[in-house]
C-alpha cells in the first residue's frame, strides 16, 4: 500500500486566525500508521543536511502548516502528529524525505506560532 493513498487534499489552502497567516500545502492525506498527515514536495541540486538552516526552515514551515491545519480541523477533531518534505535533488535523481513528527512537531509548531505573535507585535499589528 502507497502511503498517499488516502489523499485528503492536494494544493489546499491553509490559514490560521489566531496567529494571522496563511499559506498552501501539497499533499494532506491519511497516513496508514500516523493518520492524519501533510507532506510538501520541493526540489534542490543537493542533499539536505540534518540541522542546516535549510532543513530548519521546511520545519518551521510544516509546523506552520500543522498548525493551520489543526485550527482548521478542530472541530472535528483532527490532530497532525506527522508531516515530511519530499524533496528531489535533480543531480542525482534521488528523493529525499525530511520527516518532522511527535515531540518535535510540537516544538517547531510552538516556536512558529512564537515567531509570528513577535512579527506581529514588532510590526504593530494586534493580534485577534
Amino acid at each position: 500500500m502507497h502511503q498517499f493513498e488516502n489523499i485528503i487534499a492536494l494544493e489546499l489552502g491553509v490559514y490560521s486566525k489566531l496567529s494571522l497567516y496563511r499559506g498552501k500545502l501539497d499533499i494532506f492525506y491519511k497516513n496508514r500508521i500516523f493518520g492524519p498527515s501533510v507532506s510538501d514536495f520541493k526540489s534542490a541540486n543537493s542533499f539536505i543536511k540534518k540541522e542546516s538552516i535549510k532543513e530548519i526552515k521546511y520545519k518551521y514551515q510544516l509546523g506552520a502548516y500543522t498548525n493551520a491545519l489543526d485550527e482548521m480541523y478542530e472541530s472535528k477533531g483532527i490532530k497532525i502528529n506527522h508531516a515530511s518534505i519530499l524533496c528531489f535533488n535533480t543531480k542525482k535523481d534521488e528523493l529525499q524525505e525530511i520527516v518532522c513528527e511527535g515531540k518535535e512537531l510540537e516544538k517547531f509548531k510552538n516556536d512558529f506560532k512564537t515567531l509570528c505573535n513577535d512579527y506581529h507585535i514588532k510590526n504593530k499589528q494586534q493580534l485577534l
